[in-house]
């Protein structure tokens, strides 16, 4: 057995950790892997990752600490494994991860950096002072809340540090601080995310964001930024108190050559200001009257099928693999190879190569109660990936976050995409269907 690989950090036993695994053995690495308490309904999790990983160790709670990381990189030392570099596709686990790879010598995000994008409020500031965004934003407290219900001003409520679109929701009159405090009371109870709000932001407002909403997948090497993918996202729900990103297709299909252009020369300016040298964003946006807005930017892979849908459009090279190559390949002349790579996705380049495949994919959100039964339904085109992650007698409760159903994958030829996309858009809607007792 080899003992070189790479340290994999992962969320209570997840976190596309089979994945990450598999681009690791496809380079010759092996996969070192660090994980958080798994909850007591996945503790099979456990040992599935010991037969998945040449090294395995668990923390004896529900979130790492860079405590666990620091003591795990001593221990893998001393028994006289090498590692390569260091990755985690959980957000929370993004400034440990950085931490790690600054100790390695491995370029990758300052952990202020990772911060900086991880406060939605300090970002929009930055951003806001440089003439990058011109949407307003102001911290939450029972004051600022009624001042703003009384001004009726279209805005929008998240929490300053969040995922899982936990707590977002458009500013309306029906809602009250009493809702904020609940959702915060939730957040407490919840161990899967509530390490993600440990340190205690609080939530913000900001003004509402108009138009359609799109999301930028790049990877920054030594300085150059690269679009690898930019997804439109076709449907999305904001009637509750999470938003739900239900369908998503890339290419865009409401962008034309022009809008891309402007939209890639404009991510380039925010690379610019912020200083994002190396690593993998997921950069959501919105336009408006051909104006560009961010809504956040999320220094990890995208998540739901973001990375295989990717590879039907790169034809075989998912984001994880284009993430892991990014810490793995620093070499002058790797540096060189990966930029040469990265540059026939970008339409920013000249060698950019349109490519011959459409990607659609839909994520589907359980509603609260006991699921009586799940079936999927075929659609006017075979899907390439199906992955239903609860099974019949789950008990739904009601949350104020995305709670994953399913999600489905599907690639189209670019020269039937016209015809094929508008039925797959609505005949997916029922893809997986659900009864509840």
């Amino acid at each position: 057995m080899s003992k070189t690989g790479v340290l994999l950090l992962s969320h209570c036993g997840y976190s596309f950790i089979e994945e990450v695994i598999s681009n690791a053995a496809t380079r010759g690495l092996e996969s070192f892997v660090l994980s958080s308490l798994p909850l007591s309904a996945n503790n099979h999790r456990i040992q599935e990752l010991q037969e998945k990983s040449a090294w395995f160790a668990l923390s004896q709670t529900h979130a790492l600490t860079w405590q666990d990381v620091e003591q795990v990189m001593q221990e893998l030392a001393v028994q006289g494994y090498h590692i390569v570099c260091c990755l985690s596709v959980w957000e929370g686990y993004r400034t440990l991860m950085a931490k790690a790879n600054q100790i390695l010598g491995i370029a990758d995000m300052e952990p202020a950096q990772v911060e900086l994008l991880l406060n939605k409020y300090e970002l929009r500031q930055q951003l806001h002072q440089v003439g990058l965004s011109q949407v307003d934003c102001v911290l939450l407290d029972e004051h600022t809340w009624a001042n703003l219900q009384a001004s009726s001003k279209p805005a929008f409520v998240k929490p300053v540090t969040g995922i899982a679109s936990y707590g977002t929701f458009p500013l309306t009159a029906d809602k009250s601080w009493q809702d904020i405090e609940k959702i915060q009371s939730e957040i407490a109870t919840d161990l899967t995310y509530r390490s993600i709000f440990s340190a205690n932001r609080g939530f913000m407002a900001e003004d509402y964001i108009a138009g359609q909403e799109f999301s930028f997948e790049i990877i920054a090497v030594d300085g150059e930024m690269f679009v690898v993918a930019i997804h439109e996202k076709v449907e999305i729900d904001e009637s509750g108190s999470a938003v739900l990103e239900n369908a998503c297709v890339t290419p865009p299909i409401h962008l034309d050559e022009v809008q891309l252009q402007k939209a890639r020369a404009w991510t380039a300016q925010i690379f610019q200001e912020l200083q994002l040298q190396w690593g993998c964003y997921h950069l959501e946006a919105r336009c408006y009257n051909d104006r560009w807005e961010v809504i956040e930017i999320n220094p990890r892979v995208g998540g739901a099928l973001i990375s295989p849908s990717v590879s039907i459009l790169t034809q075989g090279v998912s984001m994880t693999q284009l993430w892991l190559d990014n810490l793995l390949y620093q070499k002058p002349e790797e540096k060189l190879q990966q930029k040469a790579r990265l540059a026939n996705f970008d339409l920013g380049t000249e060698t950019y190569q349109p490519s011959a495949m459409s990607s659609y994919f839909r994520v589907y959100f359980a509603k609260p109660g006991r699921i009586s039964a799940i079936k999927q339904v075929n659609c006017c085109l075979e899907p390439d990936l199906v992955q239903v992650s609860l099974k019949t007698g789950t008990e739904v409760v009601e949350m104020a976050r995305e709670v994953f159903l399913g999600q489905v994958l599907w690639a189209i030829p670019q020269n039937k995409t016209n015809e094929l996309l508008p039925k797959l858009i609505i005949e997916s809607r029922n893809a997986i269907q659900v009864d509840y007792e």
